[in-house]
């Protein structure tokens, strides 16, 4: 059995360990497991190579099984053929080089820790528990920053928003331990795990402690089924929302008939979304329900004209072309007050919404110039310039779009420059994946968080996902399906007001 003992079998295990509890909700625990079990090898006695390279192997190998959902935008049906031939090397290269750059984080938690153990050798116990959670938030925000390089681009810049992975998420498979998140979002879970791993590995060096260890593991995980009251909220006011979720694919917007079609569809589901008499609607990321290229005023025209006067704020969002290139356009439309707000999507996605400049040349390289071209038409978006929400009105929603929930402080943004806005409208849409599980859980983890940490809703509205309500209380709702239409549906939820 000395294979056992080899040590790269070993890190390679600890990373295995590490990624599996972000592919389903009852696997949590095993993520922590790894944690421990990674924390133990970087305090090992092991060579230079062994210990960095191995900690790095680790972390690829955790990250390579995080970010796995990558492989579910295949295939990419609307791509020309020229393109289509060559999508499994694209996705393949971003799979892999994700995994390679995040996974720096590995060495960054070891070179921490054992620079701590060294520099407070007489108390290498209480550094472990101080400082070790420290380091390893720092670690996971250095990853985010290493995959920000990478995916430098004309639609990409250097931040720290990419926050697959983080510790943190699993943490909120427990309703307990999730009320953390309301001291510091995932950044505190993250810390907590951490604590939680170090006791498992200080309660296994003996057989007598190991007991307990196993004892406490067991007694977690049991609990993390154990459903918590919701606390109750002495609402002002409770508000109705109603929310269109379609199915429209990225071939049919990409010819006029079919584009005609989607907004001819999108009219009869407001025709039933706004017979249930909501306060507002939301519409899934890029409907276009609004042609935001006619006037103003004539679309505000046909509205009123066509729906018979409501009273609602309409959030929709659409492609434009300004002058500082292509850019996602939030449209918040109140028909009480006859105001239009718009905002502009400012955190893109990668090999999505443009192309980052290391894909390009590598594509280039490797002879696929040609695919480039054919497809940096639907890929080259840009950063609005409207991206602050600080000035509009109380009664607009904040709009949080697509992707924009991986960035842990994205809400904390909306809700600090608008304390007062009644809730976050999520317009989404995952018409490029194929049942892609594994993300929306990981999905859901982190608006569960940010919505405990911001005592905020958040209301998705979603294409070719399901539409949800996150609480404030770590909770998600389904909102109820009222109609359902060719290619949408129209769901309902209410909301408490404080």
């Amino acid at each position: 059995m000395d294979w056992l003992h080899n040590r790269w079998l070993q890190w390679v295990t600890s990373g295995v360990l590490m990624g599996i509890g972000f592919l389903s909700p009852f696997l949590w625990i095993v993520t922590i497991l790894g944690a421990a079990y990674f924390l133990h090898l970087a305090i090992s006695e092991m060579g230079r190579k062994s210990l960095y390279i191995g900690s790095w192997l680790a972390w690829t190998i955790k990250v390579s099984i995080v970010v796995f959902w990558f492989w579910s935008t295949y295939p990419i049906s609307w791509l020309p053929l020229e393109a289509a031939k060559s999508q499994i090397l694209a996705i393949g290269i971003t799979w892999v080089a994700a995994a390679i750059t995040i996974g720096l984080c590995g060495p960054v938690v070891v070179s921490g820790v054992r620079l701590f153990r060294k520099l407070f050798a007489d108390h290498k116990a209480s550094a472990m528990f101080l400082l070790t959670p420290l380091i390893w938030v720092l670690a996971e925000i250095f990853g985010s920053f290493a995959y920000s390089v990478l995916a430098i681009g004309p639609g990409g810049y250097l931040n720290i928003s990419f926050s697959f992975g983080y510790l943190g998420y699993v943490l909120a498979e427990h309703p307990l331990l999730l009320l953390l998140a309301k001291w510091g979002g995932v950044y505190i879970l993250s810390a907590a795990g951490v604590l939680f791993a170090l006791v498992l590995l200080h309660l296994s060096k003996t057989k007598q402690m190991a007991g307990y260890g196993i004892a406490m593991l067991v007694v977690v995980y049991l609990t993390s089924f154990v459903s918590v009251a919701s606390p109750v909220i002495q609402a002002t006011y409770e508000t109705r929302i109603s929310i269109i979720e379609t199915k429209t694919d990225t071939a049919t917007l990409r010819d006029q008939a079919g584009l005609h079609r989607v907004r001819e569809n999108l009219g009869e589901a407001m025709v039933v979304a706004l017979e249930l008499d909501p306060a507002y609607v939301v519409l899934p990321e890029g409907s276009g329900f609004f042609n935001q290229k006619e006037s103003l005023g004539s679309e505000k025209f046909q509205f009123q004209l066509r729906y018979n006067n409501p009273q609602t704020i309409v959030i929709d969002t659409e492609v434009i072309t300004l002058p500082v290139g292509r850019v996602l356009q939030a449209y918040l439309y109140d028909s009480t007050t006859d105001q239009i707000e718009k905002v502009h999507k400012g955190y893109l996605v990668p090999q999505g919404e443009y192309l980052a400049s290391l894909f390009v040349l590598l594509a280039k390289w490797f002879g696929y110039s040609a695919v480039i071209d054919a497809v940096k038409g639907d890929m080259g978006l840009v950063p609005g310039n409207l991206i602050s929400q600080a000035e509009l009105p109380s009664e607009f929603p904040s709009v949080l779009f697509c992707f924009e929930s991986v960035n842990p402080l994205s809400v904390r943004r909306l809700t600090t420059e608008r304390p007062d806005q009644p809730f976050v409208a999520h317009p989404i849409s995952h018409a490029w994946f194929n049942e892609p599980e594994s993300l929306w859980y990981q999905l859901d983890q982190m608006l569960r968080v940010q919505a405990v940490w911001n005592d905020t809703y958040i209301v998705s509205a979603g294409n070719f996902v399901s539409s949800k309500v996150y609480t404030p209380a770590g909770t998600i709702k389904t909102p109820t399906v009222v109609t359902a239409g060719d290619g949408w549906l129209v769901r309902e939820t209410t909301i408490a007001i404080e």
